[in-house]
């Protein structure tokens, strides 16, 4: 694996491959605290991913050719595999991230995606 480097001044594109890079590394104290979600932290999803093993710029195409829209059907293809798509998605989602396959959703589905959850009504379950 690569060193890690800082890419607070880089492309939002590089920032988001440092993410997902970092997403199958093992986490630091600090990043595992930030990701936790309810008891389990990230590290115990991203183990499982199929894609830990798969080059990231496969994931982060650039452009609208089409060899970048082959490289996100061959990423979407490894996602819909993945037995943790639900939590990688989620993660995606709670990020807001705007660049890359994740989840197997590319960022306009994403977007798409978090308008509908505004729309949605919040329904307490249990309430009286």
């Amino acid at each position: 694996m690569l060193p890690r480097r800082s890419v607070a001044s880089s492309s939002p594109v590089l920032a988001a491959r440092a993410a997902w890079r970092g997403s199958r590394s093992t986490s630091t104290p600090s990043t595992s605290a930030s990701l936790r979600r309810g008891t389990s932290t990230m590290d115990d999803w991203t183990s499982r991913a199929r894609c830990r093993f798969e080059d990231p710029d496969l994931f982060f195409p650039t452009g609208t050719s089409e060899s970048a829209r082959t490289q996100l059907e061959e990423a979407r293809r490894i996602c819909q595999q993945c037995a943790v798509r639900r939590p990688c998605l989620d993660l995606a989602l709670a990020t807001e991230s705007q660049d890359g396959m994740w989840g197997g959703t590319t960022p306009n589905e994403r977007r798409r995606l978090r308008r509908g959850m505004r729309r949605q009504p919040v329904v307490l379950v249990g309430s009286r």
